[in-house]
């Protein structure tokens, strides 16, 4: 028996933490960034598991990884009726807790292995609440944003407790994401966030509510071919998640570095507090550069997105 999943990464565009609150986001499926999981039955007394962070038996996966391994818990008593002993090999270029979906990918992944493997069908809507009871594990409260882009093949506007929508997308240019080499610490931004709403609710909804406004834009923006104006909209929407405490001294190094180096516009990406930036380029050449600058400037790895594969 055998059986493959695969998925991949996500990108939010914008409303970042205002998408917590109800307001939209807008995501697009990064697919040159890949999870693939694979299974294979095997002669043991234990499942085993292969992947870059822990390689042993499924009872012995590491407290870090408790997520995945209820996950794997929850598929085999839902599926394997037979008590069937497996490999399960996890191949992702996702790096972790850099807002670009790992865990969710790699979910998404492990469960359509296995569905394949026990030859069960699994549907859409199966697929995203399986996704999100690992995310509830892993992340506390998750808004449902990245179970919803890694197994997405079109942008997306997204917006809690709605289906979400795919979006126009008319444009050219290139987004260069850059990787700052610090985990990102989603779960303590959102707490952080949270507080100061309470603490002082007019002040800090304001910078959800002015998100949720570039949000909106951004729609117009892509719809356009308006990367200038796309380019003041992340601007200012970094504006905004500082102002939510959320950025942090090496992700306000990288975004200064690629304003300063001819990128149109450059904001954060994902929950903050390290991970990755985004930074917009008019063509492939500034792209190439900007990746070059940037990885010569403490980022530890560069991807380049070409805009227009999603016309």
């Amino acid at each position: 028996m055998n059986g493959i999943g695969r998925s991949h990464a996500k990108l939010i565009i914008i409303g970042e933490h205002s998408v917590v609150y109800g307001y939209p986001a807008i995501t697009i499926p990064i697919r040159n960034i890949p999870v693939i999981a694979k299974m294979e039955s095997i002669d043991s007394n234990e499942s085993i598991i292969e992947s870059r962070f822990f390689t042993g038996s499924i009872s012995a996966l590491p407290k870090r990884l408790t997520g995945i391994k209820e996950l794997i818990i929850n598929l085999d008593e839902k599926l394997n009726f037979n008590n069937t002993k497996y490999n399960l090999r996890i191949e992702s270029e996702v790096p972790i807790e850099r807002g670009l979906g790992s865990s969710a990918a790699t979910s998404a992944a492990i469960i359509r292995c296995f569905y394949q493997f026990f030859q069960t069908r699994l549907t859409k809507k199966q697929l995203i609440k399986e996704i999100n009871i690992s995310e509830t594990i892993i992340h506390g409260h998750p808004s449902g944003v990245d179970a919803v882009s890694v197994t997405a093949s079109d942008p997306l506007w997204f917006q809690k407790d709605q289906l979400p929508k795919s979006i126009d997308m008319n444009i050219t240019g290139y987004f260069v994401i850059a990787d700052s080499g610090i985990r990102g610490k989603t779960g303590e931004a959102v707490n952080d966030v949270k507080k100061l709403i309470e603490n002082n609710p007019d002040e800090y909804n304001k910078y959800l509510k002015n998100l949720s406004q570039l949000t909106k834009k951004t729609s117009t923006a892509l719809a356009i071919n308006d990367l200038n104006k796309l380019g003041q909209i992340f601007n200012e929407a970094q504006k905004n998640l500082r102002n939510l405490s959320v950025s942090s001294p090496e992700i306000d190094n990288l975004i200064k570095i690629a304003n300063l180096n001819g990128s149109l516009g450059t904001k954060l990406t994902g929950g903050g507090r390290g991970g990755c930036i985004i930074a917009i380029a008019k063509n492939l050449t500034q792209a190439q550069m900007l990746s070059e600058i940037l990885e010569n400037n403490s980022a530890i790895k560069t991807w380049i997105q070409p805009l227009n594969v999603y016309g």
